[in-house]
């Protein structure tokens, strides 16, 4: 269809003749003032351009190409700077002596063909063949190659950094002195080239200095680890700058001329499951996404977009990531992290290695839901070693060895232990269920503690401070100490296995369990201060848990419940600490206290002070699906912090606490009110006192006084009626409402 704006007319002005019946993939407008022509790509590889001048469009078609012809453009019009005539933009006239436009199409067959056209006839003048596949790329990347493409003329680039960005269009026709311009194309997995082309050699120009067959630059935008990781769909150029949108769900902005990104943002292509910060950068956050990929966040620049950190497998989901600390103090560990997938493999993954990965032998039934590392001393009592536990499908492991990214480097075998890969693990769930393993039906969530680094070294066979806090599905929380046997007659002769095996070499107590919850527990974390356990300490032993049936409760370190706050609606599906237990008159205080912040089934983020009574001190809105992970993180240089949270509306955004428009009197009534209706009244609770609704398995009451319930073996058939508040005492007869009782009063 053409459309001519400016008529008032609302119906398109022309229909055009395809020139087959495969879809139309691309289009290209002139950019030359007077010419009209169209080009026209379609996924046979028919190419052809229309000619709209006069009565009726002229049809003409090009050699067809062997692939799709995926873009095209034309070149843009380009005079020498001694022309000392402008250009009517209103005139009607066409200047025979034009010379030929340039018109570049990009198809399937990995090539760039550019094409002369004088308005009558055309020629192949140059075709640009694509470097090589890159051997990384899976078969799905090899064959999704689009081949986009955008011209950008020197002088536009020379002058962009003179002009400002918002000022006024530049001319329709861009002026040079210069015999090159550049040609942006897409590649192979989210590479963009830049070809720099003789412009004499392609409109068949004798000018002075044109050299037939001239050699063509190539340059690739980089570095490779802002580049996409996907194909590239769409290039735009303007004023020597380049706007490209990827597969990756990335836009990037690209300075043409230093073939270097300038800036970049990218939407998330799933859920976001989980956030974490790396401990050695605190201004650095990692998402676990939907789409199977580890993005990396800059949290210190503000506006700032992220990279991609692990492209991630084919057919599956990141669903957890952790990341591992330093062994020792000031030793870094090069940007380890674990990722769990949802098929329930687990990799490990060298962030600044160019996106290096190791993938386990061995895999969970289920998906990964948590990772951690924790620090666990050498046998020798004196360093310590990061030992990583994960858990799916209701099992927890503990991995007593690693494939990693620099044993595949280094071609070491994934299953060779006596190398230092494989990936061995050992399954610890049914030691700590003890005899209560079907019941509990498995761990839904854990967390270690850690003793603290002002602590001192920890007794090496005890480790008195580490201790493991475990949530059930059954809605128990358990705390548990792991310790190693340090005489070896406490061995039985099947317990001595070969060297390096050390599972039974450690022993489990269970220092308090818990029910406390309806429902499957879906977080449990230590208060930043749990470790503390002087006379001093404000919150010795603190764990916070969240559960299904939409409960927050604190334990202390016997396991009595400390912070009660009331329950949500719904199921609250995780909930972070701030740093350093941050209190005082704001969320985002430096003050010893206890603030929580709650990843609600609802799409609201709550943030909790639990410090004395529990209060509400913001409600964050702006999901559109639940919130699935919350993570508090440093912001700025002076200690500032922002709470991000991550949804099934797959985004992750970024909140300030201290908002005066995120305080719970700043709710809008009439959308709590709604939410009222849609939700429901509470259910009440049952109680000794009969206030309660009665459930089907409750015990009956004796008596109206009666405090201690009396099970008669029978269940309640018919619920207890509600107060009627004075409503259905006297139901009216139907026939009032009709015309006929209205009318009689």
């Amino acid at each position: 269809l053409v459309w001519r704006f400016g008529g008032g007319a609302d119906a398109p002005a022309s229909t055009l003749e395809s020139l087959d019946a495969s879809p139309v993939l691309c289009l290209a407008m002139s950019p030359h003032p007077f010419r009209d022509e169209v080009a026209c790509g379609h996924q046979s590889g028919a190419l052809g351009v229309y000619v709209l001048s006069g009565d009726g469009a002229v049809r003409k078609r090009l050699p067809a190409r062997s692939g799709d012809a995926q873009a095209c453009a034309w070149m843009p019009s380009i005079t020498s700077g001694d022309s000392s005539s402008e250009i009517d933009p209103d005139s009607k006239e066409r200047d025979e002596g034009d010379p030929p436009m340039v018109l570049a199409v990009g198809s399937r067959e990995k090539a760039v063909t550019l094409w002369s056209w004088d308005g009558a006839r055309t020629s192949l003048r140059k075709t640009l063949s694509l470097p090589r596949c890159p051997p990384n790329l899976s078969e799905a990347q090899r064959g999704r190659l689009w081949l986009s493409l955008a011209w950008s003329a020197i002088d536009d680039e020379d002058t962009a950094g003179a002009e400002d960005a918002a000022g006024a269009e530049p001319p329709a026709k861009a002026r040079t002195d210069g015999r090159t311009v550049h040609l942006v194309t897409a590649s192979h997995g989210g590479d963009l080239l830049r070809w720099t082309l003789d412009v004499h050699e392609l409109v068949g120009s004798n000018g002075a200095g044109h050299v037939a067959n001239a050699p063509v630059a190539m340059d690739k935008f980089g570095p490779n680890d802002k580049a996409h990781a996907r194909t590239v769909f769409t290039i735009r150029v303007k004023r020597g700058v380049a706007v490209t949108t990827s597969l990756d769900r990335s836009v990037s902005v690209w300075d043409v001329d230093s073939c270097e990104r300038r800036w970049s943002t990218f939407g998330l292509g799933g859920f976001s499951y989980r956030v974490g910060v790396d401990p050695e950068d605190p201004f650095r956050a990692s998402v676990a996404c939907g789409d199977g990929s580890l993005r990396s966040l800059d949290l210190h620049r503000a506006g700032g977009g992220g990279d991609v950190m692990w492209r991630g497998l084919p057919q599956t989901k990141a669903t957890c990531a952790a990341w591992c600390p330093p062994a020792e103090e000031g030793e870094g560990h090069g940007g380890r992290v674990a990722v769990g997938l949802e098929d329930g493999r687990v990799v490990v993954v060298d962030a600044g290695g160019q996106g290096r990965y190791a993938v386990q032998r061995d895999c969970h039934a289920g998906p990964v839901v948590a990772a951690q590392w924790i620090r666990r001393s050498d046998d020798s009592g004196v360093g310590s070693t990061n030992e990583l536990w994960t858990l799916g499908e209701g099992r927890l492991w503990r991995w007593r060895s690693l494939a990693l990214p620099e044993d595949r480097r280094k071609g070491k075998g994934a299953g060779d232990q006596a190398r230092g890969g494989g990936g061995i693990f050992e399954d610890v769930t049914d030691s700590l269920a003890g005899n209560d393993r079907v019941e509990r039906g498995g761990a839904s969530s854990f967390e270690w503690l850690h003793p603290s680094r002002d602590a001192g070294p920890p007794d090496f066979h005890s480790e008195p401070l580490s201790r493991l806090a475990v949530g059930w599905n059954d809605g128990r929380v358990s705390v548990h100490r792991r310790t190693l046997r340090s005489e070896e007659a406490d061995l039985l002769p099947s317990d001595l296995l070969r060297s390096g095996d050390d599972r039974s070499r450690w022993s489990w107590t269970e220092l308090w369990c818990t029910r406390e919850h309806t429902k499957r527990v879906t977080a449990v974390r230590w208060h930043p201060r749990a470790a503390e356990d002087d006379e001093t300490a404000l919150f010795p032993g603190w764990l916070a848990a969240t559960s299904k049936d939409g409960s927050f409760l604190v334990y202390d370190g016997g396991g009595v419940v400390v912070r009660s706050p009331p329950s949500c609606r719904q199921a609250l599906n995780d909930v972070a600490w701030a740093p350093g237990g941050a209190g005082g008159d704001s969320p985002g205080g430096d003050s010893p206290g206890a603030v929580a912040a709650l990843a609600g089934q609802d799409g609201l983020v709550r943030v909790v002070d639990v410090s004395f009574r529990p209060s509400l001190r913001a409600v964050m809105r702006g999901h559109d699906g639940s919130v699935l992970c919350v993570c508090w993180a440093r912001v700025d240089d002076a200690g500032g912090t922002a709470l991000l949270s991550g949804s099934d509306d797959q985004t992750l955004r970024r909140w300030d606490p201290d908002d005066p428009s995120h305080y719970p009197e700043r709710a809008n009534p009439e959308e709590k009110e709604k939410a009222e209706r849609a939700e429901g009244p509470l259910p009440a609770a049952a109680s000794n006192e009969g206030g309660g609704e009665e459930g089907k398995d409750a015990p009956t009451l004796r008596g109206s006084n009666a405090k201690e319930p009396v099970d008669d073996g029978k269940r309640a058939k018919k619920k207890a009626k509600k107060v009627s508040g004075g409503r259905g005492l006297l139901k009216a007869p139907a026939w009032e409402s009709t015309p006929e009782g209205v009318a009689a009063g």
